[in-house]
């Protein structure tokens, strides 16, 4: 009988890249005012609303690096590790009044994202053009956002103040999807070039806001308003609101106020380098050859 062997295209990579992110399908209102836009009270007593674009803190620079292995020529498995580098920042008046000259402007961005995202590969297996699409969740790791509040108001008597909250808003973990279409240019055998259109999907679901900071006039008064008031707010699908309010303070002094989710949907180019380690093969077989025998040992 014939005994044949074959080559199993078992391989290693690791790639890493960057790229920038857009929008996509993401939202332009928190239930607390715009993510990107303005609210204006007139002299007229009348209210402007202009909203701008859809949002989402996916958009911006990012970054990636990511370890695979195919276990055949055509499928496989990648982990990709996706940081933002740089995320867009989003600017917002809630409140402007023409009349006194009072406002409440905010600007908000994500603080280094980090994502894991664990994908399946199918691949054409061209040796100098190679054609992939990828595709797999998208869990987040760290996703922390820096909001930055500024109120201006007149007093009487006493003059203009310039108030300045700085946050750290937490968020909780929501499942996301993810997928790309790319191609691959081979220099060898084993390194590459990459480009690809990545699309992800997700909302982060706001849990949390702490106060880290709090200026007057340039000075700061954190140590003062700490101790006076609560510095910790939680966000709650169910709770009891008080005084006609939509919020509460529980009994570790801490703000509740209703949830909301942040938009972090994005569509990317991105494009990298990518190694591919050499390919291992195993024998299926006994011999890389087949012949058969008399009973004294002797080939026919």
């Amino acid at each position: 009988m014939l005994l044949a062997t074959y080559a199993n295209a078992q391989q290693f990579f690791i790639k890493g890249g960057l790229g920038y992110d857009f929008p996509q399908a993401g939202q332009s209102f928190s239930g607390y005012g715009p993510y990107n836009g303005s609210i204006t009270t007139n002299n007229n007593n009348s209210t402007t609303y202009d909203y701008k674009n859809n949002s989402s803190f996916a958009a911006g620079l990012q970054g990636n690096i990511g370890l695979g292995y195919m276990f055949t020529e055509h499928v496989g498995l990648e982990m990709d590790l996706i940081a933002g580098l740089a995320s867009k920042k989003y600017n917002n008046a809630q409140y402007v009044d023409t009349g006194s000259g009072s406002s409440y402007t905010s600007s908000i961005n994500a603080n280094t994202p980090i994502l894991l995202a664990p994908q399946l590969v199918l691949e054409t297996g061209g040796t100098k053009f190679n054609f992939y699409a990828r595709g797999g969740l998208v869990l987040p790791l760290y996703a922390h956002f820096k909001e930055v509040d500024n109120q201006v108001s007149t007093q009487a008597g006493s003059g203009t103040f310039y108030d300045t909250y700085t946050s750290d808003v937490k968020t909780g973990f929501s499942l996301g999807f993810t997928g790309a279409m790319g191609i691959q240019y081979y220099l060898n055998e084993n390194v590459c070039f990459w480009g690809e259109v990545n699309l992800l999907s997700m909302s982060l679901p706001v849990i949390e806001s702490d106060l880290t900071d709090f200026t007057e006039n340039g000075v700061s008064y954190y140590s003062q308003i700490s101790s006076s008031q609560p510095t910790v707010t939680k966000y709650s699908k169910s709770f009891s609101s008080i005084n006609g309010t939509n919020q509460n303070v529980n009994n570790n002094n801490q703000l509740i106020l209703p949830s909301y989710s942040i938009p972090f949907s994005s569509v990317g180019i991105h494009a990298g380098i990518m190694y591919r380690f050499p390919k291992s093969s195993r024998s299926s077989g006994r011999s890389h050859t087949s012949a058969r025998q008399t009973r004294g040992g002797r080939p026919q």
